[in-house]
């Protein structure tokens, strides 16, 4: 099997590393002057440094040649979720036809208020979709730490046939035929892991993050049932899996964020983000408007997210967040 891959950031990077153990693996990446790099190095110094390349991966900048090679292959698309679109539109220009299409980006596209799901087929109708999320820093895939995944798709049968092809160390994977469920949990983990990190910043402990945790779930069970996935699916890797692992780690940029804001006590400037983050994309901020919209027009309870949002883009105090979604009124936990 071969397989291409769209991204060239950390985490395309990381699946590269890692598909490129069992096969021919063809990366596309974007930037001229990383490709030019990468060929000469055989190592990614922007967001992969240290590690170099098996002569199994491919790096490829023509898309023209990317799409030549992985006619009626595998494709996973690891590019960031809100370019991700005009990407793949433009890879029409090229006769993009994959056998398999998994998209490896967590998020909500912000411009056109859906999923990259509907997205994609919107573009190709005839290309199988699959989904890919779960608990999964890059970093620890690098280092080849055991990392377990969920792939959605539409078919059964196809599903175990692909993650019995994919396994390779450190990679093992679960199946799921909720596509939207999984989209879901690798969405909003990211808004929820702000929130985390705003606990942590404030030194308000163990306890307050806990019950956040425990509440957040619930709203990303919710918003999933909503949007036509199932709720169950959010107790799995892509809903509750990465929720704890994006809440509790430093390698979680929107983590970090929310720890920076808890200390600050406001949203940090732009040359602060740009300092701690660099070029890393914190997706949860684009996610949390977004969601935000998408709840408030089909009417979701969702406290936790609402308090964020009105932080974030109403300009609302740090103290008014906090109340909302840690000392709220007195009521049942559960409707009866």
């Amino acid at each position: 099997m071969e397989i291409g891959i769209l991204g060239s950031g950390r985490f395309g990077t990381a699946l590269a590393f890692s598909f490129g153990k069992k096969y021919k693996v063809y990366q596309w990446i974007r930037d001229k002057n990383l490709y030019e790099a990468i060929k000469e190095k055989r190592e990614n110094i922007t967001y992969a440094p240290g590690y170099k390349y098996l002569d199994s991966i491919i790096p490829i900048n023509d898309l023209d040649e990317f799409c030549a090679l992985t006619k009626n292959k595998l494709v996973i698309s690891a590019l960031p979720t809100q370019v991700s679109y005009d990407v793949w539109k433009y890879l029409k220009t090229f006769s993009f036809s994959p056998k398999f299409f998994i998209c490896a980006s967590k998020g909500i596209d912000i411009k056109y208020k859906t999923f990259l799901s509907e997205l994609f087929k919107g573009l190709y109708p005839n290309i199988s979709y699959f989904v890919l999320s779960g608990p999964s820093f890059a970093k620890l895939i690098l280092e080849n730490k055991p990392t377990n995944l969920v792939l959605a798709g539409k078919e059964k049968e196809v599903v175990l046939e692909l993650i019995s092809k994919l396994k390779v160390e450190p990679l093992h994977f679960y199946g799921s035929l909720d596509v939207r469920g999984v989209e879901v949990g690798g969405a909003l983990k990211n808004i929820y892991a702000i929130s985390a990190g705003i606990c942590d910043g404030l030194n308000f402990g163990e306890n307050a993050k806990a019950a956040l945790i425990t509440r957040a779930l619930k709203e990303m069970r919710d918003f999933a049932e909503k949007f036509g996935g199932k709720s169950n699916t959010l107790d799995g890797l892509s809903g509750l899996g990465d929720l704890v692992l994006s809440s509790y780690s430093s390698l979680s940029r929107n983590y970090s964020l929310g720890v920076l804001i808890g200390k600050f006590k406001r949203f940090p400037e732009e040359e602060t983000i740009k300092k701690y983050f660099g070029k890393n994309t914190i997706e949860g901020i684009f996610t949390l408007k977004v969601v935000y919209e998408m709840k408030k027009k089909e009417n979701l309870y969702m406290p936790i997210l609402d308090s964020l949002y009105r932080f974030t883009y109403k300009k609302e105090p740090l103290e008014i967040l906090i109340n909302k979604f840690l000392f709220r009124a007195p009521k049942m936990e559960f409707e009866e």
